[in-house]
């Protein structure tokens, strides 16, 4: 019995894997939108007047709260290193983009290359810009 239950289980993920992945290629091939459904800006129970981020399946539950709490706790509430880690992330995928290069995402098997690859470096784009309207918010333009 539980032999049965393992196969059911592993079945079950591998299917929701799936659904994942293809939701994620049909986005960034541009047959689906990249941007949350409902398109609810504040996100949970943080208030914002920033934009929502940008929704990929490999970034998990990504909301306002959750980055202004991970900066809090990982940064002591510094966005500049946040920050700077993802303008180096765009930077490099930007870097394999021009030398036609793919991005291996290797949790989902995922290949970005070409059109797919210029569409995730668009929406790391737009991470970056919630994510400097956030950080404004929490005043990192007063010093911080």
């Amino acid at each position: 019995m539980n032999l049965k239950k393992s196969i059911l289980s592993r079945v079950f993920h591998f299917s929701v894997a799936l659904a994942v992945i293809a939701l994620t290629m049909a986005s960034f091939a541009g047959t689906a939108s990249a941007a949350p459904p409902n398109g609810d800006k504040n996100q949970g129970t943080y208030k914002s007047s920033c934009s929502a981020f940008p929704q990929v399946a490999w970034w998990g539950e990504l909301t306002h709260e959750r980055v202004v709490k991970y900066v809090k706790r990982k940064h002591n509430g510094n966005w500049k290193p946040y920050l700077a880690k993802w303008e180096k992330q765009k930077s490099r995928l930007t870097d394999i983009y021009k030398r036609n290069g793919t991005v291996v995402i290797k949790k989902f098997n995922i290949k970005l290359k070409g059109q797919p690859l210029a569409n995730y470096i668009q929406t790391v784009g737009k991470r970056i810009s919630v994510t400097k309207c956030l950080s404004l918010e929490a005043g990192m333009g007063k010093g911080k």
